[in-house]
């Protein structure tokens, strides 16, 4: 996937939105949480949360017992906050939650962030873990088994669209971490705004980069 973000983030295949037609920056502009600055990337951190400028949407500061790690921006209006309590390394699931402009259907997208996972990691298609409940209506899924920089895991993505803009979530737990990571990435997808009101549409611009095909 494109957008790989060092350790076990390159996994999390990601997003592309065109905000404005201004050229996407020559690399993804990562900060840590502990030294965010609102003047530079796509996302303002108010208070407890993280702000998607151009939407308005909210990215929790925690999802369940999962803390926002880092923010990432792609391009204009194309971002990320990436999830994890442990490293991934440590048997315990990542999680990246991105927005970005809506240039393709929903059901599209869908078919394209799980074709890259089967291509990309070795991954068959399996049911969602019993353990974790069912998106809310309207947001499409899909979960595999998949081996990751060598390790086993079991990995899923969910997909919704609102107001002109694409939120997708990413998450990988490995398979040695058990039911413990399973139920801590259950409730941290149960804590993600997939159904959002009040975000403000994009802009009708041409977008500035493409590579929504990779997510």
């Amino acid at each position: 996937m494109s957008h790989g973000t060092g350790r076990f983030v390159a996994v999390l295949g990601l997003l592309v939105a065109g905000f404005a037609p201004v050229a996407a920056p020559a690399q993804p502009i990562e900060q840590t949480v502990e030294d965010h600055r609102d003047d530079i990337g796509e996302i303002d951190r108010r208070g407890n949360s993280f702000v998607h400028r151009a939407s308005g949407y909210v990215f929790p500061a925690m999802l369940g017992e999962v803390p926002a790690r880092k923010t990432i921006t792609f391009g204009p209006g194309d971002a990320e906050v990436y999830y994890t309590l442990y490293g991934g390394a440590n048997d315990d699931a990542w999680i990246s939650l991105y927005v970005y402009k809506a240039n393709l259907g929903l059901a599209e997208v869908q078919r394209g962030v799980e074709q890259v996972i089967v291509e990309n990691y070795a991954a068959t298609a399996v049911a969602r873990p019993s353990i974790i409940a069912a998106p809310p209506a309207g947001v499409g899924e899909g979960w595999f088994k998949a081996q990751i920089q060598g390790i086993a895991v079991i990995t899923g993505a969910r997909v919704a669209q609102a107001s002109g803009w694409t939120i997708k979530v990413r998450v990988s737990v490995p398979v040695r971490g058990g039911d413990a990571a399973l139920g801590r990435a259950a409730r941290a997808l149960a804590a993600i705004p997939m159904a959002p009101v009040g975000m403000a549409p994009p802009p009708a611009a041409p977008a500035s980069h493409a590579s929504a095909a990779a997510r």
